[in-house]
């Protein structure tokens, strides 16, 4: 299955409809009519592929889902073939959360560690910033391939709270970090910030503003 999405990428079948058949799949996938047929039947029905049948023949193109797959891989392979980026910059609109990043940046468990490891002492709370394009969401993917510093989980006499990956940035130019928990309730598109810095006031932000965040593999 993996040979066609390829082939069909190669035919641009990721930006629009692209007139194809079995024959021809078949002929550069190495494998043999029938089984051409099958796996796009397969494909199909998994919601990787949509078809169209006109007088003109066959014409396919693949779904958001499949591209999603594809840019997996794509991760998954970039260690092997390319070094980590020495920039990731990240925008997006700030917006206000739940409230609670004050709570839990203040726990002496994660606090002390803030402090030792990424050499400030954060302001207690997070900014939220919700990314506005796909391109902004690959770029924090990109953040699994940069080395983190790692906040620790730990117990107390409540409960159990789980670890977070911090990363060493800057946000429209002031020192910040990313953080990323293990345990969140944020979807892909979003982005919690630290800072020794109150950043809505020192960066007179609000909601909606407009924000760059710059990390360097170092």
């Amino acid at each position: 299955m993996e040979s066609l999405l390829y082939s069909l990428v190669k035919k641009r079948a990721h930006e629009k409809f692209i007139g194809t058949n079995t024959i021809e799949l078949a002929l550069e996938c190495g494998i043999s009519q029938q089984t051409a047929s099958r796996k796009l039947i397969e494909m199909e029905k998994d919601g990787l592929i949509e078809r169209r049948v006109d007088v003109h023949g066959q014409s396919i193109r693949l779904t958001q889902k499949a591209i999603a797959e594809l840019k997996n891989v794509y991760r998954n392979l970039r260690p092997v073939f390319d070094s980590a980026p020495k920039k990731i910059v990240i925008e997006g609109r700030v917006f206000s959360g739940l409230g609670e990043g004050g709570f839990y940046v203040t726990m002496p468990g994660y606090r002390k560690q803030f402090v030792r490891k990424l050499g400030f002492d954060p302001y207690p709370g997070t900014l939220n910033v919700r990314l506005g394009t796909e391109r902004d969401i690959d770029a924090k993917s990109e953040l699994d391939g940069i080395p983190a510093v790692q906040i620790e989980g730990f117990t107390d006499a409540k409960r159990t709270y789980g670890g977070a990956s911090c990363y060493k940035a800057t946000i429209n130019g002031v020192e910040a970090a990313v953080l990323v928990i293990e345990r969140t309730h944020h979807p892909a598109d979003v982005i919690e910030i630290i800072s020794p810095h109150f950043l809505r006031k020192k960066l007179k932000l609000k909601d909606g503003s407009e924000v760059k965040i710059l990390l360097k593999n170092e």
